[in-house]
Order: structure tokens, then sequence, then C-alpha cells
């Protein structure tokens, strides 16, 4: 039987200096170390049984505006007013919608900067009455001494919205242009 060409030792030849070429690259790679930090700045750590041991977040990591109203009526309203001494990353906005019509003319605008100012970083128009959570991921990064405003829009737009995250170090965050 004869050989094609292009196959033979020099085929092998290629595979064994790629295999040399590709195992130290693959052995520095298995050996770099992740550092995975928490919201609260804690960085988590492996015990000598190779456990992952994470910090527990401190409770006022965590931050949640309560259901609010917002309505047609009231135009733009300040929602969060972020601390100055830390940023906020947005995770969910809950959203109640209570009607009494559906289309995409009646909805909710978020803004990350006072009086709704600039462009709108979220749009919601709901379908339907009733509740939605809509998980932002990435999340929605709000700087230090910042705000969300919302606005709804639409004749007889009814609707609470309940806005979740968690503070981080203000370093973490840009400011909002």
């Amino acid at each position: 039987m004869r050989q094609r060409a292009g196959t033979g030792p020099a085929w092998v030849v290629v595979a064994v200096v790629a295999a040399l070429i590709a195992a130290p690259v693959g052995a520095v790679a298995a050996t770099q170390l992740v550092k995975i930090t928490g919201p609260s700045g804690e960085v988590a750590h492996v015990d000598p049984a190779n456990r992952l041991q994470v910090a527990e977040s401190s409770p006022k990591a965590y931050f949640e505006s309560g259901y609010l109203e917002v309505d047609q009526t009231t135009g733009c309203q300040n929602t969060v007013h972020v601390p100055n001494t830390k940023a906020l990353l947005v995770t969910q906005v809950a959203i109640v919608a209570k009607g009494p019509t559906f289309d995409s003319g009646h909805g909710v605008l978020f803004a990350r900067l006072p009086g709704c100012a600039g462009g709108f970083d979220l749009i919601h128009v709901p379908t339907e009455a009733g509740s939605e959570i809509l998980t932002l991921d990435p999340p929605l990064p709000v700087p230090a001494g910042g705000t969300i405003s919302r606005q709804a829009f639409g004749s007889g737009t009814h609707t609470e919205v309940d806005i979740r995250g968690y503070f981080v170090p203000k370093s973490s965050v840009s400011a909002v242009s």
C-alpha cells in the first residue's frame, strides 16, 4: 500500500514539536491565580484542604429601594441616591404594572442621572398587568454620589418599581456622563 503525499514521518515530527510547545503554555495557564472579591471588598481564600472560603458580605452591602409608585402625572422623580462613600451595582428592577393600558405607548424609563437627564439606561414596556423582575447582567453601575431617576410615559400608566443591588467600593465605578 502506498502512502499519500503529506503523511508519514513529517507529520509525526510536526505533532511532537507542537505538543512540546503547547505543554509549557498549558502548565503556565493551569497555575495562574484567580482572585475572587465579593461586593463587600473581601477576598475569598482556599484553605489547606482546598475548600473555597468565602467571606460573609455585610447586610449593609445590599440595597433595595422598596416599591415606589410611578405614574405619568408625577413626571421624572429621583428614586435612588447613592452615598458619596460607595458605588451601587443595580442587579434587579422589580416592576408591578397596574394598567390600565399595555402597549408600546406606555411604560417606565430609568436614567442614571438626576431628573432623567441624559439618555435612558432602561426602558420597560409591560405587555400585561402583573409583576416582572428584570435581572440586569451585567449590573447597571451607578457611581458614588449618583442618582437613579424614573419616569412613566403614556396616559394612565400606573406602576410600582423596586430597585435592587449591592454597594461596592466607589473606585469600582466611574462617573456617568
